[in-house]
């Protein structure tokens, strides 16, 4: 959906384009690939300003860094339950409203850098890893709703001393050889059982 139709950026969009229709009546576009698409490159979308929501394909596995970077008017984003890693919403400004699907592992780095429009982040059970600054310059509430199994946590480094509320409304768990790295939970709010009661193995660095 955009106030006009869309046009990615083609050197790093991949694929070929078969059809790129825009609906004035409804102000929904749908861009039409020569293949199916497992993943959204690089840039693929950067700086298309005119872009206010997107529905992640289905099948797509990962959304790759600055893929939507600075797309200043994206307000919503729907993702579902096929893509296991994210990133590259950084510099979405607009963006209040991310719906997550269920099988999202790994939020990588500086995935919502600067994205300080945002209402609330949830998360589900399959979440492994959170990359350094992932979380930067976001003051809503951080929610991982189910038992999470963390490998690696890097540091959050939050933007402009902004507190930021972190829930676990379920065991989680950091098995042997997982990573938290330096000021991982810096400048954050912890609710849950994550510092009281979690298990925290021999093994972690």
């Amino acid at each position: 959906t955009a106030s006009s139709k869309v046009i990615p950026n083609k050197e790093y969009f991949t694929f070929g384009i078969l059809s790129n229709t825009w609906n004035s009546d409804t102000e929904e576009g749908i861009l039409t690939a020569s293949r199916e698409v497992t993943s959204i490159n690089e840039q693929a979308f950067a700086n298309c300003t005119n872009l206010k929501s997107i529905k992640i394909p289905e099948k797509c596995l990962s959304i790759e860094d600055w893929a939507f970077a600075d797309c200043t008017s994206l307000n919503h984003v729907f993702i579902l339950d096929s893509t296991e890693e994210i990133a590259g919403f950084n510099g979405c400004t607009s963006l209040s409203t991310i719906q997550m699907g269920a099988g999202i592992k790994k939020i990588k780095e500086s995935t919502f850098n600067g994205c300080s429009s945002l209402n609330e982040l949830v998360f589900n059970s399959n979440m492994n890893i959170l990359e350094e600054n992932c979380f930067r310059g976001v003051s809503c509430p951080i929610i991982f709703k189910e038992s999470c199994n963390f490998s690696k946590v890097e540091n959050f480094d939050i933007y402009k001393n902004i507190p930021v509320q972190i829930e676990f409304l379920k065991d989680v768990s950091f098995p042997e050889g997982s990573i938290i790295g330096s000021g991982a939970v810096r400048k954050t709010i912890i609710h849950g059982d994550l510092f009281i009661s979690t298990d925290i193995p021999d093994g972690l660095n």
